[in-house]
């Protein structure tokens, strides 16, 4: 984490008294998708809340996956998170400029 996140997107995987701590040490808000457990239905207010958490995570979740099948970020290039680091942030300044291209090129 960098410190300046407000909340946290994730899927189900990261649900736990562990991740509700650390959100709440940091001051961020829990936006972790929920899911029913095998003859437990998620209730219609689950449902609701994954929903509208979902809209976020699908957006954000298309980029990674663009990236990974077309820039080859299925596997890291470099030894040590700091490099890896400043590739991503490549790729995102990348990713906005071609989406930045892209809209100027539509929309004038």
């Amino acid at each position: 984490m960098a410190g300046d996140e407000a909340a946290l997107y994730a899927d189900s995987a990261y649900v736990g008294p562990r991740t509700r701590a650390l959100l709440a040490r940091h001051g961020m808000a829990d936006r972790v998708q929920r899911r029913g457990a095998w003859r437990h239905p998620s209730s219609a207010a689950a449902r609701a809340r994954n929903a509208e958490i979902g809209v976020t995570r699908s957006r954000i979740e298309a980029i990674f996956g663009h990236w990974k099948r077309h820039r080859g970020f299925r596997r890291t290039r470099f030894p040590g998170l700091a490099r890896m680091r400043i590739l991503a942030g490549l790729a995102a300044i990348g990713w906005n400029l071609w989406k930045g291209a892209r809209f100027r090129s539509l929309y004038g």
